[in-house]
């Protein structure tokens, strides 16, 4: 008679990452991408500060009109600003979060938590995933961030954006 097969035991399942632990990575990745702006535009500074300046001067006179005045608004001024801090800003921020996303499973602050993003599989997420996800990302703030919200709605603690690209955000540990 030959034994009983020998069989592994199936490995537990990471659990899915909450609410909190995700916004504490979020947040600690912002602190990073600050940091990254901050010193791509230092040679600009000087610039950068008085176009800051002039869209923050034009916004106050904008809101301190009352509600029977009559102000036009300089919209280049504020456009101006607006669109060369998105030029910079944006390409940073996208190839942060797609970057280390597909190479390493996680940014820097998810990786503090102990947190990574999966296939719904648990394998590691494709380009293409970490790009739907940064693009789900936008999807997720409107309307006033219900799609984050979603976190603490679903059993699998999916947010929408994590629905748009069939990831989940779990815990290594």
């Amino acid at each position: 008679v030959a034994p009983p097969p020998i069989v592994a035991p199936e490995a537990p399942r990471p659990r899915p990452a909450g609410f909190l632990v995700r916004l504490a990575a979020y947040l600690i990745d912002w602190l990073i991408l600050i940091c990254l702006v901050s010193f791509v535009t230092l040679p600009w500074n000087e610039e950068l500060g008085q176009m800051q300046t002039a869209a923050q001067t034009e916004m106050k006179r904008l809101s301190a009109a009352g509600p029977t005045e009559t102000v036009k608004a300089d919209w280049q001024v504020i456009g101006r600003y607006l669109l060369v801090m998105s030029s910079v800003e944006l390409p940073i921020t996208f190839a942060y979060f797609i970057l280390f996303n597909t190479l390493r499973g996680a940014t820097p602050g998810k990786r503090i938590f102990g947190l990574r993003i999966v296939r719904l599989d648990g394998s590691p997420i494709s380009l293409g995933q970490a790009v739907g996800r940064q693009f789900g990302y936008w999807l997720s703030f409107l309307p006033a961030g219900m799609g984050f919200l979603m976190i603490l709605m679903t059993p699998e603690k999916r947010a929408l954006h994590d629905l748009v690209a069939r990831t989940q955000v779990v815990i290594q540990r």
